[in-house]
């Protein structure tokens, strides 16, 4: 478990070598504080490491992450597993730091005395992690959050649970949050990727039931690449047959023109007066991938009699 001063260090100076850090020192100060104290509460061994990422004016920074040891992303994986899990970066095979402290420090303004200890087993699970730092990330994105209720019984026929049942300016709003760590094969493939099939969203089936009084059934999704006409294609298909779900809002690590996140809905209108989107760290994604050469247009990785020749000398 890293030790408060180095957690402290790494929020302070978020991102080494950028111009300026992203935090202020007072409030990484702060946030390494509820960081440490939590993690230790839950027995999350916080290991951090340092990704770099050259940006376009050739300026390097690091990006303070930590380990989540025997996560299902791995690109040394063996030959026979899927080629979608062969990849690692924050946000796939660790986490980032200063989406890990935003993340506590929201659960303890606004989930309270449920945070952290009614999350550990989640959070010790590298593969359930960063799903549990997204949904908290997203109790954020609102205007003041108020009768916070979690993993809510929203349709009383289902066996599902809802993420998040609250009241939003006297609006109340059903929640699910969706992260798609695997839609990172969306960057590297480009025109040959497609989210075009009914399955996206499969595991949304049967969450939500009739609206009552006005609610508003809401399915939020953190993506790896960005919205595409197959995507959207797909989302309209979903909430023609799914009446029951208002709205899906769609936000992007990966925006290359810093687009600002999709609301899909025929209420769009009142979501966007209560969806405030964040606020400027929110909207700083910074994702590295580290993954295999992959042959785009057939959606898999080089097989080694595939890799360039250049590759294959220097490695060997």
């Amino acid at each position: 478990m890293a030790d408060l001063a180095t957690i402290a260090e790494a929020l302070v100076t978020a991102f080494p070598g950028a111009r300026e850090p992203v935090l202020g020192a007072d409030e990484a100060e702060a946030r390494a504080l509820i960081v440490y104290e939590d993690m230790t509460k839950v027995r999350f061994d916080l290991q951090l490491e340092y990704w770099r990422v050259e940006l376009p004016d050739y300026q390097s920074i690091g990006i303070p992450a930590y380990k989540l040891i025997g996560s299902q992303f791995d690109p040394d994986a063996p030959v026979d597993s899927p080629d979608v899990y062969k990849a690692a970066g924050p946000g796939l095979n660790c986490g980032n730091l200063l989406r890990l402290s935003k993340a506590c420090k929201v659960g303890r303004a606004i989930v309270k005395k449920e945070w952290p200890n009614t999350f550990a087993t989640r959070l010790r699970d590298p593969n359930d992690h960063l799903a549990v730092v997204e949904e908290l990330l997203w109790l954020g994105y609102w205007q003041p959050v108020k009768d916070l209720r979690r993993s809510f019984k929203q349709s009383e026929e289902s066996k599902k649970n809802i993420d998040w049942r609250f009241n939003c300016c006297s609006q109340v709003i059903n929640l699910e949050v969706k992260y798609r760590r695997r839609d990172w094969v969306g960057i590297v493939d480009g025109p040959y990727f497609s989210r075009d099939f009914d399955s996206y969203f499969e595991d949304c089936e049967g969450k939500f039931g009739p609206q009552k009084d006005g609610e508003l059934n809401i399915v939020g999704v953190s993506t790896l690449a960005s919205p595409d006409d197959g995507l959207r294609r797909t989302i309209e298909r979903f909430l023609k047959t799914h009446p029951y779900v208002d709205a899906i809002i769609l936000w992007s690590f990966h925006a290359p023109n810093g687009e600002s996140p999709e609301i899909h809905s025929r209420q769009a209108d009142l979501i966007k007066l209560l969806f405030t989107g964040g606020d400027s760290e929110d909207r700083l994604r910074i994702s590295p991938i580290r993954h295999l050469w992959r042959k785009s247009e057939e959606r898999r990785a080089l097989r080694p009699a595939e890799l360039p020749a250049e590759i294959v000398q220097k490695e060997s």
